[in-house]
């Protein structure tokens, strides 16, 4: 876990999540290795809608996958059994009682894997976050969940128009592990659900931004969300530009980092050991 506290007081954390080993591919020049997170994605195939994958994943990572892991269809290529929520929710336990920080305040980002994983601990831990920003990482079918919490989950979700390994729209990867992903639409969905936005009623709406028009960068999202103190705002919210499955940077500026700050800035959450002590 790499740490770092600036002078206002933010707290950046890494961790490292779990790696099994490295694997040959024929035809790429390094050897890559395995790290993942428990997302769900190459973890839990069979989903409720089926197998999470069209084509089995090569047999190299496959080898260094847990015999408890693996199912019969070739999906699951990581580790099933590390408790990723648990170790989250453990370390931000362990970060709010060692370092002076705005425990209401506390915001997840993450790119690929790490977006498909702050998309699941927006759904098990809502009510530790303030706000969760998923980059070019969605869960895989059969898996779209709603916030386990009553409490409210802004959501910002980035993704790519030209992205084959984690599509926005599309259902199927056609690069990668070829899996079976959940639209950002659906997601989307179900979040305006649990925020309370009219979404039965109101189609996403354009939501202007820092860096609309840098390639093609847009962005549309829910506006009448109830946030439960008699106020309207918007806490769905998603944004798309024509990049594959890379970070939305152009020239050197992280113009999509710069538009999730924007929005994680607008929203703060009471952590559970706050409440208890005012009740």
């Amino acid at each position: 876990m790499n740490e770092h506290a600036d002078a206002n007081n933010y707290i950046a954390v890494y961790p490292q999540s779990t790696n099994l080993g490295e694997y040959v591919v024929e035809g790429l020049e390094f050897t890559p290795s395995l790290t993942t997170w428990n997302e769900l994605a190459a973890t839990a195939s069979p989903s409720p809608d089926g197998p999470t994958c069209s084509t089995p994943a090569p047999s190299a990572i496959l080898d260094l996958t847990p015999a408890e892991c693996r199912d019969i269809y070739g999906c699951n290529a990581a580790n099933c059994l590390s408790d990723d929520i648990g170790f989250i929710e453990a370390l931000l336990d362990e970060l709010e009682d060692t370092y002076c920080i705005d425990r209401s305040r506390i915001y997840m980002t993450g790119f690929s894997m790490g977006g498909m994983m702050t998309q699941r601990m927006g759904c098990e831990l809502n009510h530790r976050l303030a706000a969760i920003a998923p980059q070019h990482g969605q869960l895989v079918l059969g898996y779209n969940c709603a916030p386990k919490y009553d409490d409210p989950m802004p959501i910002i979700n980035i993704w790519g128009t030209n992205d084959k390994v984690v599509p926005g729209e599309a259902i199927l990867a056609t690069e990668g592990l070829s899996l079976y992903f959940t639209p950002v639409s659906h997601v989307q969905y179900k979040y305006g659900k649990h925020n309370k936005c009219n979404v039965d009623e109101q189609l996403p709406e354009p939501i202007a931004t820092a860096s609309d028009g840098i390639l093609e960068w847009q962005c549309v999202g829910y506006n009448e969300c109830d946030r439960g103190d008699g106020e309207y705002g918007v806490e769905v919210m998603s944004c798309s530009w024509n990049g594959t499955h890379v970070y939305p940077v152009a020239d050197g500026e992280p113009f999509g980092l710069n538009v999730i700050w924007d929005f994680f800035q607008k929203y703060t959450q009471i952590p559970p050991a706050d409440r208890r002590r005012n009740e």
